[in-house]
């Protein structure tokens, strides 16, 4: 025996001994007696018992020809939903139309832009174009960076007596001031650039005020070297009542000289000082360009500029948009098609294994179940040999549910779809192919679109300056 029905050979000897000895069943027994009834229903078990994992594969197979009908009928439908005669054109046109007015007067404001900065440069002699700094965050950085080192120097150097609080707020107090006054030094020296008298007497004050600056940082380097001085009063136990910080501040203004009577540290401070100063002059000189005015009219034309461009950009982007849309949906589509036939195409094989599976473990059941029946019958009629009941002239005879109408049917349905599924894709793939290439020209073809459009609206804004200059001169 294969089969799990092994188990009942050895019962089947001793209850054919059993049943023969006691004369039953008895002779005239047409329909087979308990026992065999019994063992066809542990037979019908044992076939389920081992078909389980193959039906459940069935059941699978069968939902996902249920799921992938759906997917093909969607698939047809949404092919159906494309329209062959699409044209992005009118669409474009309509939102160009729509910005045509705004554009042409944004254009207008461009050109005297423009204007202003060629007459700008004319006056001024100017052939480059305008020197700033468009990123103020980037620009700045750097400044930033050596504020915050110069602080945390300055913090050692006027930390005198082991006082690390106190000098760190001078230090940062001390930096503060040096970029606040080198930074406007260094903006108001550009308008020794102006033409205009009043600005360049105003920029050129900046050199005295340079000037001032260095007395500034020798000053507070003299306001260290008194702080030194009286440190060592203090370590020495007296303190000095007549140290005047005012004072030395001042004196150290009109003295440059007085940091260097200090000691290493003092000196240090007044050169480093001078050297931030002077980097924050011309970190303020260079922020914005070397002639007053330049930038900020150059700056106008670049925003005027820009506002153009974007309302352009706005109309092609929500004509791209649509297209990208269609396209996509496409080729969606498309890939949707590939995936769901070769899915189609793969359940033929799927329920054909099925279907052998099941048949086998169907023929050696039914193989074991007539051994098991004979064993049962000859044990029988040995032991009782006068006693043949009738129905031991026919063979026994085992019904097993092998699903074989449902899988004919499932396959002839598979068949059916996998051919539904071929005919939609031989019948759009190549369609939405064309599209996807006409699509992708009229793409190609708003460029020259916009070009024009650019033109058109260039002309009429030369025509409404045209105007504007014959009323105003009018």
């Amino acid at each position: 025996m294969i089969t799990d029905l092994e188990k009942f050979v050895k019962e089947a000897q001793k209850l054919g001994a059993r049943e023969g000895a006691a004369g039953r069943p008895l002779p005239d027994a047409k329909e087979p007696d308990a026992n065999e009834v019994r063992f066809s229903v542990e037979a019908n078990k044992t076939f389920q018992r081992l078909v389980k994992s193959t039906s459940i594969e069935l059941d699978k197979v069968s939902a996902n020809h249920a799921r992938l009908s759906v997917d093909v009928e969607s698939l047809r439908l949404k092919a159906e939903s494309f329209n062959d005669d699409f044209d992005f054109n009118p669409l474009l046109a309509s939102k160009l139309e729509s910005i045509r007015p705004t554009l042409i007067e944004q254009i207008v404001r461009l050109r005297f832009a423009e204007a202003a900065v060629r007459e700008f440069k004319e006056i001024h002699g100017l052939t480059r174009n305008a020197d700033y700094h468009r990123n103020p965050h980037e620009y700045w950085s750097t400044v930033v960076l050596l504020f915050a080192l110069e602080g945390l120097v300055n913090a050692f150097f006027y930390s005198v007596g082991g006082d690390y609080i106190s000098g760190l707020l001078i230090a940062f107090g001390v930096s503060l001031s040096l970029l606040a006054v080198g930074c406007l030094i260094g903006w108001q020296f550009r308008y020794t650039n102006s033409t205009k008298t009043h600005l360049k007497v105003f920029g050129w004050f900046s050199v005295p005020e340079t000037a001032l600056l260095v007395s500034l940082c020798s000053g507070i380097a003299a306001y260290r070297v008194l702080l030194e001085k009286q440190a060592e009063l203090i370590r020495g136990g007296a303190i000095d009542q007549s140290i005047n910080f005012a004072g030395a501040f001042l004196d150290g203004m009109t003295d440059w000289t007085v940091p260097f009577k200090g000691d290493l540290s003092s000196v240090l401070a007044f050169v480093i000082a001078v050297c931030v100063s002077l980097f924050f002059i011309f970190k303020g000189y260079k922020y914005l360009d070397p002639v007053p005015g330049y930038d900020g009219l150059e700056q106008s034309k670049e925003n005027e500029r820009k506002a153009c461009e974007g309302l352009i950009r706005v109309a092609e982007e929500s004509v791209s948009e649509v297209a990208h849309e269609q396209s996509l949906s496409r080729q969606e589509w498309l890939r949707d098609s590939a995936k769901t036939s070769a899915s189609v195409a793969q359940l033929a094989p799927q329920i054909h294994l099925c279907s052998e599976k099941i048949l086998s473990q169907a023929r050696v059941v039914i193989q074991d179940f007539a051994a098991l029946i004979k064993l049962y019958r000859s044990t029988n009629q040995n032991v009782a040999p006068t006693i043949r009941p009738i129905y031991f002239s026919s063979d026994p005879s085992l019904t097993l549910d092998t699903r074989e109408a449902e899988i004919k049917s499932l396959i002839q349905q598979i068949e059916i779809l996998k051919s539904s599924a071929a005919e939609i894709r031989d019948l759009h793939e190549n369609r939405l192919r064309d599209q996807l290439n006409r699509i992708s020209d009229q793409q190609g073809k708003m460029f020259e679109i916009l070009q024009d459009f650019r033109r058109q609206c260039d002309s009429a804004a030369a025509n409404r300056m045209s105007q504007r200059k014959d009323a105003d001169f009018a």
